[in-house]
């Protein structure tokens, strides 16, 4: 509401879209901490590499966009750290299996 007391502006709003793009939206894991059994939801096609604490390569998969069931329960309760190799990021995940 303008009046003699205030001044006024018109202010232009423009939307930068709504969803993020696949290379936008975050991987999801869960749950973590877990039984060696996981879910991971992938926005996009990625390579996935499972190192131990240690720094060993322990596994390595190609996976389309989507969920997909991880089961790690042959190896011992510890700490692993999952890479998520996508289009244009490397994302760092730790995993905690108890």
């Amino acid at each position: 509401i303008c009046s003699v007391q205030s001044s006024c502006i018109n202010v232009t709003v423009t939307s930068l879209g709504g969803e993020p793009t696949a290379e936008e939206a975050p991987i999801q894991i869960f749950p973590n901490p877990n039984s060696g059994l996981f879910s991971l939801i992938l926005p996009e096609v990625a390579t996935v590499v499972l190192f131990n604490a240690a720094g060993s390569k322990l596994w390595q998969n190609q996976f389309l966009a989507g969920r997909h069931e991880i089961d790690l329960q042959v190896l011992p309760s510890g700490v692993y750290w999952l890479y998520v190799i996508r289009s244009n990021k490397v994302e760092t995940v730790k995993i905690m299996v108890e």
